[in-house]
């Protein structure tokens, strides 16, 4: 597959609860060494309102409320064209993940079994 030139591409996923949205698309490959690579773009809206409404039922501290609008503010950067959503950009590239900038992991080759 990898070296048939396949790509995996993702046109549209979306999820949705309880306010939050979340849509994306990206592609995904193997580079030469069978480590994924490619990169993603998400789209992130009604954060803050579903940390709010959560932390308002006692589902969520606040505190814990506030370390997770704080982590993903850190992951993300605002939409100038949409107010209150954000945009997260994931990117697999030379055996690194990385999440807007912020290396997550080392990714290593996919073997079979």
């Amino acid at each position: 597959w990898r070296d048939a030139g396949g790509t995996f591409e993702l046109h549209e996923l979306a999820f949705a609860w309880s306010g939050l949205k979340l849509e994306g698309d990206g592609t995904f490959a193997l580079d030469d060494q069978l480590r994924p690579e490619g990169a993603f773009a998400f789209r992130l809206d009604g954060l803050q309102a579903t940390l709010q409404r959560l932390t308002d039922a006692g589902d969520l501290s606040p505190e814990f409320a506030e370390l997770i609008g704080q982590h993903i503010a850190e992951l993300s950067v605002p939409d100038d064209r949409v107010p209150g959503r954000l945009l997260i950009g994931v990117t697999a590239q030379d055996g690194r993940l990385t999440v807007q900038d912020h290396l997550v992991d080392v990714l290593t080759p996919i073997t079979g079994p």
